[in-house]
């Protein structure tokens, strides 16, 4: 294969990684740009070229018939360049510094410039960093390739739900958070522009926590596969965590305007979370609040290793069982409302408060009625809705 392409960049330090899968196990070229810039493939000369025009680094061997990670961390100063293969730094056989050049001329992907060398296979991806990434940083991207692409043999696999196996088969937009040391450490990571983790309060060396999803639909709410409450709506797609080590807690936020409209009003934003896969049966239920605009979240979530979840809106409705607000009995959802939670108080239904209570919002409907028995109920968005002879005292 053979392409012009448009890559430029006004730095000349960055990570490039590619994934490849070589059909011919001879001398090829992955990219070449007019600066000096060549990747080389199957050459006895060495691993790449800079501005110096002479071959650094030992020989890549990728054999064929299998997809491979090759990444070029291309650092000027003394050792500070390395080639890798699969997450595997190579250890030259003669050592070598990059000098800086940086991509701006006519450039070709799997060709050299002047043509000839050709790349002949499939390359299913490129990636490329305007900086160096630090060692943390690396483990998680080639998690994620890793994890795209079904491959089992990269270095440092921490994501283990993507082989394809019954409740192992989520391959799609993995994130992750994660330390080295005090030096190689990244604790914000964004999928598919909407989801964030971040902040997690008690990061320890190799400890990290990687998610990916199932890639099922998330163009609209369903009652399928929800919990059997009739009040909680989720989306198709779910996610699977992987924890390495203990990290603490983290935050979890969502921008909605990602997501689909909500069917009606009162519905509060959640996320729930289930140890088995089951989400037809609550095991947690996280009211997620406002940050700024239209994002929403948590802070102190505490995942398990192996926790699936998905987001839900979630309509919290008395039940009649209990008139004790808090007693998760008397909702719907089998969760006390908190936070920025809209709730529902149904015709008929009169509840009372034990403690003080802070909601998002209020529906009293029909003759709903709550008493604050000397408690205080505060309102996260100053909003209370009477219809008909709903009565709050």
């Amino acid at each position: 294969m053979s392409l012009a392409t448009a890559i430029s960049s006004t730095v000349s330090d960055y990570d490039i990684f590619f994934v490849m899968d070589a059909d011919v196990a001879t001398n090829q070229a992955l990219f070449n740009d007019a600066n000096g810039i060549l990747f080389g493939l199957e050459n006895t000369n060495g691993g790449f070229q800079d501005s110096d025009a002479t071959w650094k680094g030992d020989e890549i061997v990728t054999g064929t018939g299998a997809p491979s990670i090759i990444q070029y961390n291309l650092e000027s100063g003394a050792g500070l360049a390395a080639i890798s293969l699969n997450g595997t730094e190579d250890v030259p056989t003669s050592p070598f510094d990059y000098t800086a050049t940086a991509i701006t001329g006519a450039s070709t992907l799997g060709e050299l410039s002047g043509g000839g060398s050709g790349f002949d296979g499939e390359m299913g991806e490129v990636l490329v960093y305007n900086s160096p990434l630090n060692d943390a940083q690396r483990i998680i991207v080639n998690n994620y390739l890793a994890t795209r692409y079904s491959m089992s043999t990269v270095a440092n696999d921490l994501f283990a739900f993507d082989d394809g196996t019954a409740s192992n088969d989520y391959f799609y937009n993995m994130i992750g958070i994660g330390q080295e040391d005090s030096d190689n450490i990244h604790v914000s990571a964004t999928s598919e522009s909407f989801f964030k983790i971040l902040n997690p309060n008690d990061l320890g060396d190799g400890e990290y926590l990687m998610t990916a999803n199932d890639g099922a639909d998330m163009a609209s709410w369903t009652f399928t596969g929800a919990p059997v409450n009739g009040s909680t709506r989720r989306l198709a797609r779910e996610w699977r965590v992987d924890k390495t080590g203990d990290l603490g807690t983290i935050t979890l936020q969502i921008d909605t305007t990602y997501l689909p409209t909500p069917p009606s009003g009162g519905l509060t934003w959640a996320l729930i979370v289930t140890t088995d896969g089951d989400f037809t049966t609550i095991d947690t239920t996280y009211p997620l609040t406002s940050v700024s605009g239209d994002i929403v979240g948590i802070d102190g979530l505490d995942f398990n290793d192996g926790d699936y979840f998905t987001f839900s809106l979630v309509q919290y409705q008395s039940t009649g069982v209990s008139s004790d607000f808090s007693n998760p009995m008397a909702w719907t959802t089998g969760v006390v409302p908190t936070g920025g939670t809209q709730v529902k108080i149904v015709d008929g239904h009169s509840l009372f408060l034990t403690a003080d209570v802070e909601v998002g919002s209020i529906i009293l409907e029909g003759t709903g009625s709550l008493d604050l028995a000397g408690f205080t109920l505060i309102f996260q968005k100053d909003v209370l809705f009477l219809m008909e002879l709903g009565r709050l005292w």
